[in-house]
């Protein structure tokens, strides 16, 4: 399994756990519903800023989003 996929597949279940979609996120996040979408489709990891700003939204930490490591 890659880190990309990886992470997508932790952001698709944070998401769902806050009960949140992709456009809600997006609007939440200051970000557009396409950069979710490609997030969480695998195109590409946040920078450091956008991952901050995800784990903020969802409750999560930096570390265990981007590397499945640590409390979520």
């Amino acid at each position: 399994m890659t880190a990309c996929t990886g992470f997508m597949g932790r952001l698709r279940r944070a998401r769902a756990s806050m009960g949140m979609s992709q456009r809600g996120l997006s609007a939440k996040a200051g970000r557009s519903n396409s950069w979710v979408h490609s997030l969480e489709a695998g195109h590409w990891l946040p920078d450091v800023q956008g991952a901050a700003c995800l784990a903020k939204v969802l409750g999560v930490t930096v570390e265990w989003l981007l590397t499945g490591e640590g409390e979520p």
